[in-house]
Order: C-alpha cells, then structure tokens, then sequence
C-alpha cells in the first residue's frame, strides 16, 4: 500500500516536468518581425563596419611613408604598454646606457 502511495506521489511530481519539457521542443522561433528587426541590426552594423574600413584605409594612404613608419612604431608600442610588458631586458640595459654615455656633460660645458 506505500509503495504504490509513494509512486503515485512520485508521478504527480514527475508529470508537469515531463509534459512541460515537451511543450517546449515545439515552439517556434521569433517572429517575423523580430527577425527583420535583427536583420536590420546587422546590416547597419555590417555597414558600420565598411564605412569605418574606409575610413581607417583612407586616413593611412594620406599619410606619406615617414609618417606611417611612425604610426606603426607607436602603435606597437602603446599595444605593448597596454598590456603591461616592458621591452626585452637586453634593449633596456642597451638604453640606459646609451642615455648614460649621451647626457655626460662635455668638459668645459655650459
């Protein structure tokens, strides 16, 4: 008698879990208007990204070749400085010593 009290009791709990399971494997997706909306979304933001492209592109034939060899030095060097890395151990003794040797004072100097 409890045991079939207690699987009774076990598929009233059961069946709203299993009938609501099945409910949701036959929804549709979004509506149609959702799915233009999100269509539009992206066009504008493909677009977006072409007129930025274009720009960006633009902008760098302008430059003459002095000026871009500059950009892509401190390009590479804001990226390395955003990423908190200091230059190779090597390059910044090299530095400090060249900087050492170039602001000793001449003899006789003003």
């Amino acid at each position: 008698m409890q045991h079939r009290f207690r699987i009774f009791i076990l598929l009233l709990i059961l069946i709203p879990m299993l009938s609501n399971t099945s409910c949701n494997m036959f929804r549709k997706g979004p509506s149609k208007a959702v799915q233009k909306a999100e269509e539009r979304q992206e066009e504008q933001a493909e677009e977006q990204r072409a007129e930025y492209e274009e720009k960006k592109e633009r902008h760098i034939s302008i430059q003459t070749n002095e000026t871009k060899e500059r950009m892509k030095k401190m390009q590479k060097k804001s990226k390395r400085y955003n990423y908190n890395k200091k230059k190779f151990f090597l390059v910044r003794w090299w530095e400090q010593l060249f900087r050492k040797k170039r602001r000793a004072p001449e003899p006789g100097g003003y």
